[in-house]
């Protein structure tokens, strides 16, 4: 029982110090990121564990990101194909990101969509089929 307990205990704090050091570690990379690339405003994904997937295995996923060049297109981003930022850009961070989704769902959570700019940070719920 004990060992199991522990293992318990292992994965609990594990999941605290990536969600602490994880989101600093996302806005340092963030930073750097917007400041190569200053002709975007803000970016957006969505990511969540899909509630059926067609008999496949429900697995989280975080979707692509896309970027947007001004404040107006970035907050009536609801479309998020209307992102208006070179898809190479946003491919080359979308793959990267993925890399290491699982990292992202402790950080920002299941079922959210999360908003980026140079200043801040938004999560918020997202739905989703």
């Amino acid at each position: 029982m004990k060992s199991l307990d522990k293992l318990i205990k292992i994965k609990k704090e594990y999941d605290e110090n990536i969600a602490k050091q994880g989101e600093a570690a996302v806005k340092e990379y963030l930073t750097e990121w917007f400041d190569k690339h200053p002709d975007v405003y803000g970016i957006i994904w969505s990511q969540y564990t899909p509630y059926f997937n067609d008999g496949d295995e429900c697995i989280f996923h975080m979707n692509d990101i896309r970027g947007f060049s001004t404040e107006e297109l970035f907050d009536d981003a609801s479309d998020y194909d209307k992102g208006d930022v070179d898809y190479d850009i946003m491919s080359e961070l979308t793959d990267k990101f993925q890399t290491v989704d699982d990292i992202f769902k402790v950080v920002f959570g299941d079922h959210v969509t999360v908003k980026v700019t140079r200043h801040e940070f938004t999560v918020d719920e997202c739905s989703h089929d």
